[in-house]
């Protein structure tokens, strides 16, 4: 399937070059992997109209001003007025290929690039590469195949058995379903690894998959959530620990204070310390990987700990059952703590599990193995005794 790029470009003679430059192999061609089809408008309202009413995979946009085009009064042009407008319609990749590129550099990002016309057809043909680097116009494409091919190839085919569901939104809520499992890290990685993206071994997870990561900002806050706050000039961490069911429950009366665990650098622990200091240590790093997958040894009490794996600017931390923190629900908007994200499940399930269990767990003397031992030998001279009487 070929990619599908509108070019806004009122002047005829850049707007053909650069349809032949999608045509040529060492081209566009070249940025994406494949054959690229190139629509050309020259005005902003036809490119609207065409991206609401077509699929589109990238917009190569010039933000010079429509002759007697529109303006937001405050010196914005029209392709800038043009570019919001596409923000709150859908999400759409943009290259802008402009003499006033300058004026964008405020929303540049990974799927916004900004090249100025000087720098080139080459200049351009790397940035709509970088843009298709990210990975997100494939997974686009992927999320579009994976919802057709459920709706045609089971939901048509099993029609009868399911008829009923189109009411109330069920069939909507069933391809939901369908699709966030399709999401779940084990099914998606044939996916990343098209992609060329670092994915954990077989029968592991990448630190990815812990998290929802930024925690949802109109979900009420959630077990395993964790917070930071700047302490001293610091980032400080903490995880909540209180149990979700207290939480589902807003007008819960007794659910007057939420628990926390603060969560240290893993820097901080003496292994990690050690082994810094000698990687080499053979016996350290084992060590470490026991910390790491939440079975500390060595014969510390195992349980004190859990390990949050970092991910972007998520430092590895370590969820500390000895440092809790309590405070009064309705304080919690003046603690000025920022939830960044939630443990996923099962994580968060584990979480609070291993915290009980650490303030769970009794201590019992001793038994004395050799006793039993001993017992066990008699026992069984015993029992060849017995035998031998028999014989």
């Amino acid at each position: 399937m070929n990619w599908q790029f509108l070019v806004v470009e009122d002047d005829p003679a850049i707007a053909s070059q650069i349809q032949q430059y999608a045509a040529h192999k060492d081209g566009l061609p070249l940025a994406v992997q494949g054959p690229v089809d190139v629509g050309v408008v020259a005005k902003f309202e036809e490119a609207l109209a065409r991206i609401e009413t077509t699929k589109v995979d990238l917009l190569i946009l010039d933000l010079k001003q429509d002759a007697g085009g529109p303006s937001d009064g405050n010196g914005e042009s029209a392709g800038e007025i043009l570019l919001d407008n596409i923000k709150r319609l859908r999400f759409l990749p943009v290259v802008v290929y402009s003499n006033i590129a300058y004026k964008a550099a405020a929303a540049a990002n990974p799927f916004v690039k900004i090249v100025t016309k000087a720098d080139g057809l080459e200049c351009l043909r790397d940035a709509v590469k970088s843009v298709f680097d990210t990975g997100l116009p494939e997974f686009a494409r992927f999320l579009e195949a994976q919802q057709r091919e459920y709706i045609w190839d089971f939901v048509s085919k099993r029609w009868k058995e399911i008829e009923g569901l189109e009411r109330n939104g069920q069939l909507v809520h069933l391809v939901a379903r369908r699709l966030a499992a399709v999401l779940d890290g084990p099914a998606i990685r044939p996916f990343l690894k098209k992609l060329g993206v670092d994915t954990a071994a077989e029968n592991a997870v990448h630190p990815i998959d812990f998290y929802v990561y930024p925690a949802i900002a109109d979900e009420p806050v959630r077990t395993g959530t964790i917070f930071n706050k700047t302490v001293g000039g610091k980032q400080m961490y903490w995880i909540l620990l209180t149990p979700a069911c207290d939480l589902a429950h807003p007008r819960k009366k007794d659910t007057e204070h939420l628990l926390f665990a603060q969560c240290r650098p893993m820097n901080s622990i003496a292994e990690v310390r050690e082994w810094l200091s000698d990687p080499t240590q053979g016996k350290k790093k084992e060590l470490l990987k026991q910390i790491i997958k939440n079975n500390r040894g060595d014969g510390c009490q195992p349980d004190r700990y859990y390990f949050l794996p970092g991910v972007f600017d998520i430092p590895n931390l370590l969820a500390d059952f000895q440092a809790l923190v309590v405070v009064p629900k309705d304080q919690l908007p003046e603690e000025r703590l920022t939830p960044i994200a939630a443990l996923d499940r099962p994580y968060c399930e584990e979480l609070v599990n291993r915290y009980g269990r650490y303030w769970g767990r009794v201590g019992t003397p001793d038994l004395d193995p050799e006793v039993v031992l001993r017992h066990l030998k008699s026992q069984d001279g015993g029992a060849k005794g017995e035998k031998s009487k028999g014989g």
